[in-house]
């Protein structure tokens, strides 16, 4: 089992490190704003506690209406890394000019990340770490009962506040879109604060078929067409000056159109296999055998689908319908022979 951070593109079958951030209440006088984006994020104290994290799955119908709306914007990681080290700066040194320079990355990370809208059945909390008041999941007064990790020390070996790292085995998730969400308290009597992150788990077909994957090697596609731009649109003339983000932007786009060509004709030959078609293709498939796919876990989906054929040649048995609520995972704890009493003569009306 590898272990992988949200930017590295987990799977189900990976062990995944969520690093939860939590801003101080006071940033160098300035008072803290969850919902000013723009303003510096100043790590300059540990909160007094961290009251829960959740992890939830975005559940979508595939076959029904899905009513929920959410859009998702995912940051160029260049741009959001300088934005950081730019918040970084201006924590240290409020001045207008670092404050402008915060305003510009943000600009500049806005124009360059993509938005995404998604349409969803519901929200599924997948995984809860701390109940807020009576356990919470970090609380700086019982660190031998923390869920969460403080990371004291940063990559430089620097003291740093308000890091923690969160270790999530997604042992029985399905693969898909999840948020995690997360509230702290900065102060004992002070306010609550939260934030999330959007992550998508991959699926692993080594869980669930032996036959190796069809889907394009991640990152192949990317600098494709950064092979065939001219150098002298690779950077900019000025500050303003997006036209190495655009263009940048603009072929990772075309990289992705690439993606999704090399997969539709690799898969063609998954779309009638349960063992490695998508989960969202799973109750079209189940369709052609009339199966009602009921459960909430795909991979008795899948088992169902499989089992199709040799249960259907069992019908009418015992053996076969105890074989197929099994594969629903429904337990037959009872069985009764009912006998009909019917008359063995018969009444009829004719001519002769």
């Amino acid at each position: 089992m590898a272990t992988k951070n949200l930017n590295e593109n987990p799977t189900i079958a990976d062990q995944i490190i969520i690093q939860i951030l939590t801003p101080s209440e006071v940033i160098s006088g300035i008072a803290l704003d969850p919902d000013n984006p723009i303003q510096p994020e100043c790590f300059d104290a540990d909160p007094f506690k961290v009251d829960n994290v959740t992890i939830y799955y975005v559940e979508r119908d595939f076959v029904g209406r899905n009513s929920g709306e959410t859009e998702i914007t995912i940051p160029d990681l260049k741009l959001q890394s300088e934005l950081e080290e730019a918040k970084v700066v201006a924590c240290n040194s409020p001045t207008d000019k670092n404050l402008l320079e915060i305003q510009k990355l943000h600009n500049e990370l806005e124009a360059a990340s993509s938005k995404e809208t998604i349409k969803y059945k519901e929200a599924k909390a997948a995984a809860i770490f701390g109940d807020g008041d009576t356990f919470p999941a970090w609380l700086s007064t019982d660190l031998d009962n923390a869920i969460l990790e403080h990371v004291a020390l940063d990559d430089d070996g620097a003291t740093q506040y308000g890091h923690f790292n969160l270790e999530w085995n997604p042992v029985g998730m399905r693969e898909g879109d999840y948020f995690v969400c997360w509230t702290w308290t900065p102060l004992p009597a002070g306010s609550k604060f939260s934030a999330h992150q959007f992550f998508r788990l991959g699926g692993a077909t080594q869980l669930t078929t032996s036959i190796p994957t069809h889907s394009t090697t991640p990152g192949k596609y990317d600098i494709l067409m950064d092979r065939y731009l001219p150098e002298m649109y690779k950077y900019a003339i000025s500050d303003s000056d997006l036209t190495k983000e655009v263009l940048h932007e603009f072929n990772r786009s075309i990289g992705d159109g690439f993606v999704v060509l090399e997969d539709l004709a690799n898969q063609m030959v998954d779309i009638i296999d349960a063992n490695a078609t998508h989960e969202s293709l799973l109750q079209l498939l189940g369709n052609l055998f009339n199966l009602k796919l009921r459960t909430d876990d795909p991979t008795l989906w899948r088992r169902q689908i499989k089992r199709a054929m040799p249960l259907f040649k069992q019908k009418g048995t015992f053996p076969g319908l105890e074989s197929a609520m099994n594969q629903a995972d429904i337990k037959l704890s009872k069985y009764t022979d009912l006998w009909q009493v019917i008359s063995p003569y018969t009444y009829q009306e004719h001519f002769d």
